[in-house]
């Protein structure tokens, strides 16, 4: 896989749910690599792991469980 993150983003946006969870996380920094990506969780991460993969991960808190609040983050 490329680590070159010099170059932006090639796709749309997309939000991951859950994105602190170790399966959210994974999937948050595979697809940061081509798509912007909007993480929402509860509680946001204090750093968020990864290292150099964490810039590229725009975080949002919000209830996963009110629609409201998703539809706002």
């Amino acid at each position: 896989m490329d680590t070159d993150f010099s170059h932006p983003p090639r796709g749309g946006t997309v939000v991951v749910a859950g994105a602190t969870g170790f399966v959210g996380w994974a999937l948050a920094r595979f697809l940061s690599w081509d798509y912007r990506v909007v993480g929402l969780s509860r509680v946001p991460p204090r750093s968020a792991p990864g290292g150099r993969h964490a810039g590229r991960v725009e975080w949002r808190s919000c209830d996963l469980f009110s629609l409201r609040q998703c539809e706002e983050a």
